[in-house]
């Protein structure tokens, strides 16, 4: 992500930020858990200030940015570079994630719900137990995506790619899989109610089973 000037973070919020991450540290907390970051600019300030480095693709040890426990609904994240990021647990509910690069980040657990993700990039990341009820994923890539146990109940993946990703045991109850690629997605157990499964031309290669 560019980083700001620190003009566009008043001084008190710095203080406040650095303050609450220096505590969390003490008790082994996510730096942020439960904090409400209410603009881009925090999280810019947030990344440089930690020195963070979520836009460089090579970075895949370890992890390069903890926004674990966060609170970013409603905010829009239109085209953030996040790869490898933190984001177990994040309160996400309605937040634009347009173009979003989330290649390898960590979602498990999120509140997804009625967020966009229309063209990002989840490529191989992690969001198991998450909660991404009516959300939109037309056109995003989801290739090798762990997504054990999310709800994805009526979810838009119009135009996905969902080839390799591991549904097992989702709900996709009444979600949108017109046109969607699938090549050798896992969907066992899956609960596929409702789902528009029959409407792409890749359910034979689907690993469904419901058994």
């Amino acid at each position: 992500m560019t980083q700001p000037s620190n003009s566009l973070v008043p001084a008190p919020r710095q203080t406040e930020l650095r303050h609450i991450a220096r505590i969390n540290g003490f008790a082994h907390s996510a730096p942020f858990q439960n904090v409400r970051f209410t603009s881009v600019a925090e999280l810019n300030w947030v990344f440089a200030e930690f020195g963070w480095n979520a836009d460089q693709s090579y970075r895949l040890q370890g992890i390069s940015g903890d926004l674990s426990g966060t609170d970013l609904h409603g905010l829009d994240l239109t085209g953030v570079e996040w790869i490898n990021v933190k984001l177990v647990g994040a309160k996400l509910r309605g937040a634009v994630l347009q173009r979003a690069n989330l290649y390898f980040a960590d979602l498990s657990g999120a509140d997804l719900r009625e967020a966009d993700c229309t063209g990002a990039n989840l490529h191989r990341a992690r969001l198991s137990k998450a909660d991404a009820t009516g959300a939109l994923f037309a056109h995003a890539d989801l290739r090798a995506a762990q997504c054990f146990q999310v709800n994805f109940a009526e979810a838009d993946f119009t135009g996905a790619n969902l080839t390799l990703v591991n549904l097992r045991r989702a709900n996709l109850e009444w979600a949108d899989f017109t046109e969607t690629k699938f090549e050798g997605a896992d969907l066992q157990n899956a609960i596929i109610d409702g789902a528009t499964l029959l409407m792409y031309p890749d359910l034979a290669l689907a690993a469904l089973d419901q058994g």
